[in-house]
This record gives C-alpha cells, structure tokens and sequence, in this order.
C-alpha cells in the first residue's frame, strides 16, 4: 500500500522512469494479415529512452510527485498465431493474453520457478508451457502436435483433471467450448500465477467486484450499455483501491462482467464500442494521499456470439496493435471498438501522486 514514504521515495530518486513508446495509429481499421514488412517493424524492441525528470512541488499545503513509468516487456516480434484443435479459442485467446500482459521473459522465469519446486506432472506441464512461449516468438510458432501436448500435459493437473458426476472430465481443454475466466483462473491455479500479480493493485469492498483465491485480475461489472472504460473504473469508490506499485512493471488486469439483462431476463454478454486508443486514469484515495493512474491498454480478449455458439479473439499491442484470431494474426492501423469484451490488461504508464503533508516531511 502506498504511504507517504512512496513519496519520500521519488523525491530522493529525483527522476522518473522511462515513458512506454507507442505506435503511430490512423482512423483506418485493421490493414490485412500480418506482412513480412509489418513482422519486422515489430520484431524491433523499444530502444531505451531518456528518462523524464520526476516534479516535486511543494507547499506548506500539499506536496506531489509525478512520474513517467518504464515500458512493459515486449516481444522481439509478434506473436504466431494457434491453431484451433477444437473448440480451441477461448485458450488460444487465454494463453496469448496471459503471455503477452506478463511478458514472455517474466511468465518464463516465473514457470522455471514454479517447475524446481513441483511435482513430477508440474515440472512436465511447465516445461511445456515455457516451450509454447518460446514457439509463440519463433520465426514459425508451435505446429499443431506441439499445442496439442501442452494442452495433454495442463490436462494432467488437478485444475483440469476433476472427473464429474458422469465419469467424464469435467474440463476437457479440447472438444468443448469453454469461458476464458474459467480457463485462466484454472491456470492461475495451476502455476501460481497470481504470484506474479499479488499485491499490486486491488480492489476490495462494493458490489461491483469480487475475486477468489488463485485469480490475478479484478471484476469490475458495467451496469449500462453507455459505459466507456473510463465509466467503468470511475464508478467503485477511490478509497476502495489498495495499491502496491514496488514492482518494476506494475500492471491491472481486468475481467469486464456484465450484469445486465434484457427485458426477458435473457442475460447479455457485452457492453458497447470500448474504445482501447486512448489511455484512461484511475484515482484512488487512501487518508490524504491522493494518487491518478494514466493506464494504457495493451491487450483486450473480446468475445463474439452466445453462449451456444462463440468465438473468442484477443488483441494485443506492442508497437501498434495485432489482432490473433486462432492461426489469422492480422495487423491493425488502429484497434477497433468493442462491444463485448471480456478482459482488458492495462499498463500503468504514469503516476501521479499528493498529499497534504507539508513539503518539508517528504525531503
């Protein structure tokens, strides 16, 4: 949680860190499948940056601070895209959202962790997934049996091997369609992936959000089919925001649930046109501390259809944003607006911060 020590803390620093650059973007949709040329304008990693002066200002009143955030990970290109084995596309999406917003190198490391201190079907399962990441930024990515043994070896663990009442898996990974949050929650499960996430920026109390042991991301329900992101994240009240932004990449991960129903009781599965070009802010309060969030949004999983029939797409953006649907990864000239979105991962790339401590208690 941030005190006023955070403060004392960019005030001896005296600089920020580096702004995430990003990418030109036209009022065009998207431009056709990834190109070589396009592969290889996102194959260049975001070179280092000046990094921004920190402001302090101060008065006998308040003090605040301001300051620029570092990149998230990137690739070294776009990601390849999966084929669908089945029914696949809720985990195609999952699994390219997941590696994306953790960062190739971070999930990696993490997944080498996880795998010297597990059992014998852990270590296999991690092994496997630390060889799809690789193959997703191969130059060819992961044939179809490679995808299929990763899915063969996650289905081993006690997360996707329950059997039901019937004697039949309860979760098959391949062959039935499934729900993103469950797969990913599953996962989370699984590796320990909420590991990676604990602490940082949480939302507790209120009726428009909840969240259960081994999640990493926080449910926000929009209640109109008028509803901007920022309308979202505006409505839970600042102060019920915890923050912990020690972690070098700080990030909020957030699954959209809709509560609204139609006049028949019918429940609806989206809200309306989120627009992901613009960045939004997020204010939280915390006694007299006062800190606003920029957050930029880096990857989206949208979901087309019902319940009966869907399809799931993710979105994700380096130096502009890439759409992969299963095996098609499509390159975009600006992201379009969606109306039902699932899960929205924001990087946080700037912070501002008050208080009404005297100036003199921060130096």
């Amino acid at each position: 949680m941030i005190h006023p020590p955070f403060i004392r803390h960019f005030c001896a620093l005296g600089a920020a860190l580096m702004l995430a650059a990003c990418g030109g973007e036209t009022d065009g949709q998207h431009s056709g499948l990834l190109t070589h040329d396009a592969k290889a304008r996102l194959m260049a990693r975001t070179s280092a940056l000046p990094a921004a002066a920190g402001t302090l200002a101060g008065t006998q009143a308040s003090i605040s601070t301001s300051s620029t955030l570092q990149p998230p990970e990137q690739g070294l290109r776009a990601m390849a895209g999966f084929e669908n084995l089945g029914s696949t596309c809720y985990a195609n999406a999952a699994l390219k959202f997941l590696i994306h917003s953790i960062g190739p190198q971070r999930l990696t490391q993490h997944l080498q962790a996880f795998a010297a201190d597990g059992d014998a079907l852990q270590r296999e399962a991690a092994q496997s997934f630390m060889q799809l990441i690789a193959d997703t930024y191969s130059e060819t990515g992961p044939t179809r049996q490679q995808l299929s043994d990763f899915f063969a070896s996650v289905q081993q663990l006690p997360a996707f091997s329950a059997i039901n009442a019937d004697n039949v898996l309860d979760f098959p990974i391949v062959g039935r369609q499934q729900d993103t949050d469950e797969f990913l929650t599953k996962l989370s499960q699984s590796f320990q992936l909420h590991a990676l996430y604990a602490s940082e920026i949480t939302l507790h109390g209120g009726l428009d959000t909840f969240a259960t042991e081994g999640q990493y991301w926080t449910i926000l329900q929009p209640s109109s089919t008028d509803d901007t992101l920022q309308t979202v994240l505006d409505r839970p009240q600042a102060s019920g925001w915890q923050l912990s932004l020690q972690r070098p990449r700080p990030h909020l991960t957030v699954r959209l649930e809709n509560a609204m129903h139609d006049t028949q009781g019918l429940h609806l599965l989206g809200h309306r046109n989120f627009d992901f070009n613009q960045a939004v802010r997020l204010h939280t309060t915390e006694g007299n501390l006062t800190t606003i969030l920029t957050l930029e949004p880096r990857e989206v999983i949208e979901f087309r259809g019902t319940d009966q029939a869907g399809h799931y797409v993710v979105y994700a953006k380096d130096e502009q944003w890439v759409r992969y649907d299963d095996a098609q990864v499509t390159a975009l000239s600006q992201m379009p607006a969606l109306e039902q979105v699932r899960f929205v991962n924001f990087a946080i790339t700037h912070i501002e911060t008050a208080s009404s401590s005297p100036a003199a208690d921060a130096s």
